[in-house]
């Protein structure tokens, strides 16, 4: 065994571990990540069994239309690991009953590893953006189990750190039998790794193959408008408009606490939606949040009926529910899609420095809601590029034009309903990338192991 790959072994897993340490929920089932799987019924020869690796839960949406189609094959068992409780419940919620198997991937470290395979036996591995599992890619190749890489992409500084390390990218990279990638411009960045041509194919991107939220009547708007208490009982006519926080990270929700604030003092009624990336940071928000001038309800609080979970409640949750809401705080995964059709205008987070990478405009553009981004989007870099060329949403060049995009949506709404409709247009038409995608992987099935 090289000294690189020992090398990386031994610093890898210090980095991992703390890395799992600073998500929630890290110590349940905890079994799962050494290894300690339920058995399998042994299908050896019968059928083939996919191992598909899902790392976080911004890839969920991504490998839904994959599952949808792999499935119904009863010629295929499938295996589903991730690293995170959150995505952990999402995907068992979703396909415990129709997968063979959902847990949370082992450690990467050779024991866990040989553990897990040994009551999995994969004949393919398909992993959802690139994970730094390299232990189990490593045991792939020794195996002969071919490994696939979709919906890949690379931004810049990704791209540096692994161009500035190469005895070590060739573990992380170089092992996979063929990459999908969302972008010519991630294709070129592998390239320059070291891959080689043949074994890259430009699909798009495969979170635009989501399925949409069924969409909400009228009434039923309305409706989860009154639950959040945006709109008082009492009053009629009253004229609110929602702004949302879609996947933000530390620093971006002060910033539309500061927008709102703008908004108002121009005498609109604006009201916040904050769904932030992690639901994990609920309690660092909600410590912030104790000492601002706004009312606020947490979304947890509102479906328990009570704040037991929440120490740092004062006030029952009917006294609160009493006032008008100001801020409502989205702390749960998978309801995102059903209040984005509540709200005038999503502001997409990931995309004020100090952070680089963005977040999907997928989810948004599905039900025809404007949005704004920041400078900063390169892991969706040719999302957004053609996003913003169809109209479908604004961007700013910074800071301050970035708040100005967003207050002129508010005020604007025949600004509004022309951007949102650019963008359901454009939805429509991105949705079909992945079916090339999955056309391929489908191909590599029926050519390799079917």
């Amino acid at each position: 065994m090289k000294l690189s790959f020992l090398a990386l072994r031994w610093i890898s897993l210090p980095i991992k571990i703390f890395g799992l340490l600073l998500f929630a929920g890290w110590w349940k089932h905890f079994h799962q990540r050494c290894g300690l799987l339920e058995p399998l019924t042994d299908v050896s020869g019968t059928v083939v069994r996919i191992w598909i690796h899902v790392p976080s839960i911004g890839e969920v949406d991504a490998v839904d239309a994959l599952l949808k189609r792999l499935i119904p094959n009863e010629s295929i068992s499938i295996a589903i690991t991730t690293e995170h409780h959150a995505s952990y419940s999402v995907l068992a919620e979703k396909y415990s009953s129709s997968v063979a198997l959902v847990t949370l991937v082992p450690l990467d470290f050779p024991f866990f590893i040989k553990r897990a395979w040994g009551i999995i036996k994969p004949d393919l591995i398909i992993s959802v953006h690139q994970a730094a599992l390299f232990e189990l890619w490593h045991y792939a190749s020794i195996k002969k189990i071919p490994v696939t890489l979709i919906n890949s992409s690379l931004s810049t500084l990704e791209f540096r750190i692994l161009a500035a390390l190469p005895i070590f990218t060739r573990h992380l990279v170089v092992p996979f039998e063929r990459i999908y990638v969302r972008s010519s411009r991630d294709r070129e960045r592998f390239i320059r790794l070291g891959v080689p041509r043949d074994k890259l194919i430009v699909a798009g991107n495969l979170k635009s193959g989501m399925q949409p939220y069924p969409s909400l009547a009228q009434d039923e708007r309305y409706e989860l408008l009154r639950e959040t208490g945006f709109i008082d009982r009492e009053q009629q006519n009253q004229e609110t408009l929602v702004l949302i926080g879609i996947s933000t990270w530390s620093g971006e929700e002060r910033f539309l606490l500061h927008v709102m604030k703008d908004l108002r003092e121009q005498g609109v009624d604006a009201r916040l939606i904050l769904a932030p990336r992690f639901p994990e940071r609920r309690m660092l928000l909600k410590f912030a949040l104790r000492f601002s001038e706004y009312t606020v309800v947490f979304h947890s609080q509102r479906n328990e009926a009570k704040c037991s979970l929440d120490t740092a409640c004062t006030a029952s949750l009917s006294n609160r529910m009493a006032k008008s809401t100001d801020i409502y705080f989205l702390d749960v995964t998978g309801e995102l899609a059903r209040f984005l059709q509540i709200a005038d205008v999503g502001f997409v987070g990931n995309s004020l420095l100090p952070h680089r990478k963005g977040q999907n405009p997928f989810e948004a553009a599905a039900v025809g809601l404007p949005i704004v981004v920041g400078p900063n989007s390169e892991d969706f870099h040719s999302d957004y590029e053609s996003l913003l060329e169809s109209g479908g949403g604004l961007k700013g060049e910074d800071l301050m034009s970035t708040r100005d995009a967003i207050i002129q949506l508010i005020k604007k709404r025949n600004v509004r309903e022309q951007i949102g409709f650019e963008a359901r247009e454009w939805f429509e038409k991105k949705s079909a990338d992945s079916e090339v995608i999955i056309r391929n992987i489908e191909e590599t099935l029926g050519t390799r192991v079917l």
